[in-house]
C-alpha cells in the first residue's frame, strides 16, 4: 500500500528514488574496485605465500582509528544506524561520521579481514538521501516530514545492497525489511524497487557492477532438493550461533587498554589467517567470503 500522503508527489515517488540510486549505486561500486578488487585482490591477495596474512595484524587498530579519530565515535555500529534513525526521526541523522566508517570499512576489508562492505554501503545509500533531503525539504515538503525522512533511508540502503550484491530484488527487500523484524514497509515498495534498480544500473554504466555468481544449466533432482535443503538448515544454524556468540562478546570492545587490545586482536587475526592458508592453501579468511566460495 502506497503513502496517501497528499504531499507524497509523483516527483517524490519516483525521481527521488531515481537520483538517490543513481548516485548510491555510482559511489558503493567506485568503492568495491576501489577496497575489494583492488586493495584486496591484487595488492593484499597477490603477495606470495603467507605474507597476505601479515597485514591483518594492523586490522583492527587502523579501524579503531578511522572510528575515533576520524568518525569520532566509539560506537563501531555502522549496520544499526539505519534501522536505529528509521525508528528515531526526532534525532539527527550523523552524515558527518560516515568518511571515518567508510574509512573503517576500508581498512577492516581491504586489509584482509573476514568482512564485506554491507553495511558501509547502506551508510553511503542513507547519507546520500539525508543530504538530498537537506538540500531539497523547503522544495518538496514531504521530504521535511518524518515519513519523508524515512523513505530516503529505505531508498539509499536499498540501493547500497543493490550495488554491492549486484542484485536489485534482493536490496529493495533489504531496504523494506531490515528496519523490522517479521514484517516490510510495503507502502514504500516502489521507491525501494526504483533505487535498488536505478543503483545497480548506475554502477553498470560506470562499469563498477560485477555478478558474484555465474549461472550454469543443470538439471535439479531429489539429490539436489535435499542437499539445498541441508545446506539452507546448517546456514540457518550457523547464523543463529554467530549472533549468540556476537551477543556473548559484544561486551569484550569495552574493556580497558583499547588500543593494545586492538593490536592484540589483529595478531590473533592473522594467526587464525596463516592457519587457514595452511590447511586449505587458500587465503579463505579475507574479505567477504569470494575467495572461500570460489575454494568450496
Amino acid at each position: 500500500m502506497i503513502d496517501s500522503d497528499p504531499h507524497l508527489t509523483w516527483r517524490v515517488l519516483l525521481v527521488v528514488p531515481i537520483v538517490v540510486g543513481a548516485i548510491t549505486g555510482a559511489l558503493v561500486g567506485l568503492l568495491v574496485r576501489v577496497i575489494e578488487d583492488f586493495l584486496l585482490d591484487r595488492v593484499i591477495l597477490g603477495l606470495p605465500g603467507l605474507w597476505f596474512a601479515i597485514p591483518c595484524i594492523g586490522v583492527f587498530v587502523l579501524t579503531r582509528f578511522a572510528m575515533v579519530k576520524v568518525a569520532g565515535t566509539t560506537h563501531p555500529g555502522t549496520a544499526e544506524l539505519y534501522p536505529y534513525y528509521y525508528h528515531h526521526p526526532d534525532e539527527r541523522y550523523p552524515v558527518n561520521q560516515a568518511p571515518g566508517r567508510i574509512l573503517s570499512g576500508a581498512t577492516t576489508v581491504g586489509l584482509g579481514g573476514s568482512q564485506g562492505l554491507e553495511s558501509q554501503s547502506v551508510l553511503v545509500g542513507s547519507s546520500i538521501g539525508i543530504l538530498l533531503r537537506r538540500i531539497f525539504r523547503k522544495r518538496l515538503d514531504y521530504l521535511a516530514r518524518p515519513e519523508g525522512r524515512n523513505l530516503l533511508l529505505v531508498c539509499g540502503a536499498s540501493a547500497g545492497i543493490a550495488t554491492v550484491f549486484s542484485s536489485p530484488v534482493l536490496g529493495a527487500f533489504y531496504g523494506l525489511e531490515m528496519p523490522f523484524r517479521n514484517r516490510l514497509d510495503a507502502r514504500r515498495l516502489v521507491p525501494a524497487v526504483l533505487a535498488a534498480g536505478a543503483s545497480f544500473a548506475a554502477a553498470s554504466l560506470t562499469h563498477n557492477a560485477r555478478s558474484l555468481m555465474t549461472y550454469v544449466p543443470h538439471d535439479i533432482g531429489p539429490k539436489e532438493a535435499v542437499g539445498v535443503l541441508i545446506v539452507g538448515a546448517l546456514c540457518g544454524g550457523g547464523a543463529r550461533g554467530f549472533v549468540w556468540i556476537m551477543g556473548r562478546t559484544r561486551g569484550f570492545k569495552d574493556g580497558s587498554s583499547p588500543w593494545l587490545r586492538a593490536g592484540l586482536a589483529g595478531v590473533v587475526l592473522s594467526l587464525l589467517a596463516m592457519t587457514a592458508w595452511v590447511i586449505t592453501g587458500t587465503a579463505i579468511t579475507a574479505g567477504p567470503g569470494y575467495v572461500a566460495t570460489s575454494w568450496a
